[in-house]
């Protein structure tokens, strides 16, 4: 029996625990959540026979699956050591303390998957696991295999587009023996997407597409907001503009150029990182602007809002989209391009109205990458790592 832990309540751990529920061949899984989750959960499972996944797979065929996990929990110690697999379907900012609580209780050889690990997972797993580092396999996506969001809690929720490909950094361990980490977890998600094994963890830290474009995004709809209540909440991805996708693409060529002078990998452009994500799920995939704008994938998703007394709309600054892909995304970006000696003036602005509007500081008044809130992110340079020498080090360690 191979077990395997689904580690969170989200919309991803929802989607996951829906379509792995139901797979057939001796496979155990568990969802590992907070108490009220687990309960909620629970509750919902029992209520409706399992969890209702729905929408649309990458070919646009329709997704009607509903399947259960074989446990749903609270207690690490109850799954965790005996788990093969534990898949982190958590935001990034919980990764580390929940990592740090699994460390005493993991058996050699298993296998830790991020999905999505998000930039510099593999600092934060290494800091996390001391000792069990060694004989940790682990997996980092790029994003989340699907754009998903919650009906119900426990009982159903909504795929809105399913990627083509996701691309994956392996690192399997000799401990980990007969258990192959990429097929059981592509066993688990189905058909599509394709995990491809194609990249470093060093590729996935600086290709950060979800940091490329949710933040240029939130900078573009909201900079030269006036502070005024609004009465519609906008769609997301269609506020995006020509600026925007020109922000985009200048904080990429950063990320390139960064890459190549640390000696990296070719770091692709996000036109093409879609195209390869959502492929005819775009409907016009003739620029950058047009591929987000007319992806179906992306058609009901709306910005992040909190309503005020008055039943108006104000934008929601604490939402992920700056709060996990700032310090877990163009933090850990910018920490690279320091240690390659890279001037990032269009990844700085960005950053810089956003960790205002988050309340934190990683650049100073002076520009210094040494803000105070430097140690909270996944800047290499919280990990020891300050020159290119000790990054590329500690990539060739791994």
């Amino acid at each position: 029996m191979v077990r395997v832990v689904i580690c969170g309540g989200g919309n991803g751990a929802h989607v996951l625990a829906g379509l792995s529920g139901g797979v057939p061949g001796g496979i155990h899984v568990t969802i590992l959540t907070v108490p009220d989750e687990a309960d909620k959960i629970r509750r919902g499972i029992h209520a409706h026979g399992g969890i209702h996944v729905t929408g649309t797979n990458a070919a646009g065929a329709e997704i009607d699956v509903r399947g259960a996990p074989a446990e749903v929990t609270s207690e690490m110690k109850g799954c965790v050591p005996e788990a093969d697999l534990i898949i982190l379907t958590l935001p990034a900012f919980v990764h580390q303390r929940i990592l740090s609580k699994m460390q005493p209780l993991l058996k050699p050889g298993v296998t830790i998957v991020g999905m999505p690990g998000r930039p510099g997972f593999e600092f934060e797993l290494k800091s996390c696991l001391g000792d069990k580092w060694s004989q940790t396999s682990f997996l980092t996506t790029l994003t989340l295999p699907w754009a998903c969001r919650i009906l119900e809690y426990g009982a159903a929720v909504k795929i809105f587009g399913t990627k083509v490909i996701v691309s994956t950094a392996a690192v399997i361990r000799p401990e980990t023996g007969d258990i192959n980490p990429v097929a059981l977890l592509q066993k688990l998600v189905g058909e599509q997407p394709q995990l491809k094994v194609d990249a470093s963890p060093l590729k996935i830290s600086l290709i950060c597409i979800n940091a490329i474009i949710h933040p240029p995004i939130m900078y573009g709809s909201w900079a030269e907001w006036d502070g005024e209540p609004i009465s519609d909440v906008p769609l997301f991805y269609q506020s995006m503009t020509q600026k925007t996708a020109h922000v985009m693409d200048m904080i990429n060529d950063e990320l390139k150029t960064t890459s190549k002078t640390l000696g990296g990998p070719e770091i692709p452009s996000p036109l093409d990182i879609l195209k390869d994500f959502y492929d005819e799920q775009i409907k016009d995939a003739s620029s950058l602007l047009s591929a987000v704008t007319t992806n179906s994938a992306y058609c009901d998703l709306k910005q992040p809002v909190v309503e005020t007394s008055d039943g108006k709309f104000v934008p929601n600054f604490k939402f992920r989209y700056l709060t996990e892909d700032i310090p877990f995304g163009l933090c850990v970006a910018k920490g690279m391009a320091v240690i390659a000696g890279v001037d990032t003036p269009t990844l700085d602005r960005v950053l810089r109205w956003a960790q205002e509007k988050i309340g934190k500081q990683y650049l100073t008044d002076s520009g210094d990458f040494a803000g105070k809130d430097i140690g909270e992110s996944r800047a290499p340079q919280r990990f020891g790592i300050h020159t290119k020498e000790q990054l590329l080090a500690f990539e060739h360690s791994i």
